[in-house]
């Protein structure tokens, strides 16, 4: 029965969620038609450190505002949310400002002291984007998820709509950067006028020592988020450094899981993490292991399918949201194509049920040194050039996810046949292969791209008719 509840919620929750990723790859849509590659491949060596840095802010400031926003009284709580904005405002200001002021390095990092101004442009709108993450946790805390969802909305489209009229070439790049501070200034001052209506205007003031808890609670979160973000694009850092701009532009564009996909492992964990949580407070260690293991199988329905599918049409993709252009980018988005199947398991809401936060910071440290040596050892010595980059990210991922299977099998006290069910996924796995072997036939008779396109829709709308949905509606 729980498992038909929380199917609805996540998908509650990742339909709120979907502005961001949707905006960027609209975006990237848009810049792969107007830019030549070597402009695209400049502005994206900027934009992948300023992405790191965002992350790691957004992460540790959410974070933090999610679980001490609600312990404090609603009368304090303007006077909470004015020192930690205050707190968040002063750090950004020094943050942004040691950016601006050490444009060139960052620009010689790169490998293109032209981009300077780039990376001015990018400290701007570094400042306004991390103020913005007070926004999420107000608007949610505060039951208003749907000013969130519109302010996302809103801010993405403002953000889209400025790169579509003003990004148009080398010359006018910088206005990149300008587009995304203008979307995130439209959700900061959104958040800045609801608090003003909604908090109470009273100067109480929360005690201290809930700072003190906050600061406490703050520094493992960032460490973790860092180490996290960092091992996620370490990839595109490498790239950037090691490969020239068109290169860059191709990677960048074609080395991406499946756009959503994250969007709807976080709405998972979102969901089920409390869930899990409650169970295990209660001692019901069975039925925690039964929930997770069914979830997984309704995940493994979605991806193994998406897996086969996108395996077989990847360049006629590539070049559908990209143009001809990028056809080569298929080879990158191949290679990660490899993790969706490892996706369909929802580690984080197991290992933080159980209690295992430091095991999953102790798996991305491990995670993140693992990615930069064998992604080196891929590119220098095994010679696959900047496939070894993706090369490196998918083989420590693989290894990062039997460490953690490694720590639940232990926490669970269960021995491994009885981990997953591995007989129903490797079913489910060859079933969604079978499903879309006609794709691979199509390919072998050199089909055209459009018939190609065509059956990848008709065989994507019955397997989803016919596997998926009957999966998700099940409440077993």
């Amino acid at each position: 029965m729980i498992l038909g509840k929380l199917t609805s919620r996540v998908a509650l929750v990742a339909v709120g969620r979907l502005a961001v990723p949707a905006a960027a790859l609209v975006t990237n849509m848009i810049l792969a038609r107007v830019l030549t590659r070597e402009n695209l491949g400049r502005l994206q060596e900027v934009f992948v450190h300023f992405q790191i840095v965002l992350n790691v802010a957004a992460v540790s400031i959410q974070t933090t505002l999610y679980n001490f926003l609600p312990r404090v009284p609603v009368p304090q709580r303007r006077c909470f949310l004015r020192e930690n904005t205050l707190a968040v405002l002063a750090v950004t200001a020094v943050l942004t400002a040691a950016v601006y002021f050490c444009s060139y390095p960052i620009a010689w990092w790169v490998g293109d002291v032209a981009a300077v101004p780039l990376v001015k442009a990018g400290a701007f709108a570094l400042f306004v984007s991390i103020l913005a993450t007070v926004a999420d946790p107000l608007f949610i805390v505060h039951e208003r998820g749907d000013l969130s969802a519109a302010a996302t909305v809103l801010g993405a489209a403002v953000q889209v709509g400025c790169v579509a009229l003003l990004v148009r070439g080398e010359d006018r790049l910088i206005y990149f950067f300008w587009a995304i501070a203008a979307g995130q200034t439209l959700r900061l001052m959104w958040a800045i006028a609801f608090a003003h209506r909604r908090l109470p205007s009273g100067i109480e003031a929360p005690s201290r020592h809930i700072f003190v808890q906050e600061l406490a609670f703050l520094w493992p979160v960032a460490l973790t988020a860092t180490i996290d973000t960092v091992s996620s694009n370490l990839d595109r850092v490498l790239v950037a450094r090691l490969f020239d701009p068109r290169t860059m532009a191709a990677y960048v564009l074609g080395a991406v899981e499946l756009p959503f996909i994250g969007v709807l492992m976080g709405a998972v964990t979102a969901v089920l993490l409390p869930n899990l949580a409650e169970k295990l407070a209660g001692g019901e260690i069975a039925e925690v292991h039964e929930t997770w293991k069914r979830a997984v199988r309704k995940g493994a329905a979605i991806l193994f399918g998406l897996f086969w599918l996108f395996l077989w049409i990847a360049e006629e993709f590539m070049t559908l949201l990209f143009s001809h252009r990028y056809a080569e980018s298929a080879t990158y988005f191949r290679i990660y194509l490899l993790l969706l199947p490892l996706r369909a398991i929802a580690f984080m809401p197991i290992l933080y049920a159980l209690g295992r936060a430091r095991t999953v910071l102790v798996g991305a440290a491990g995670d993140l040194a693992l990615n930069l040596v064998l992604s080196l050892l891929f590119i220098k010595v095994a010679g696959l050039g900047v496939s070894g980059a993706a090369w490196g990210t998918v083989v420590a991922t693989i290894l990062q996810s039997l460490f953690y299977l490694c720590a639940i099998r232990t926490s669970m006290k269960t021995p491994w046949r009885d981990l997953l069910p591995w007989t129903p996924l490797a079913r489910d796995f060859f079933v969604a292969g079978l499903w879309m072997l006609p794709l691979a036939g199509a390919r072998l008779l050199a089909a055209a791209p459009w018939a190609r396109l065509g059956l990848a829709s008709l065989l994507g709308i019955t397997y989803a008719t016919f596997e998926v949905l009957p999966r998700l509606r099940a409440r077993q």
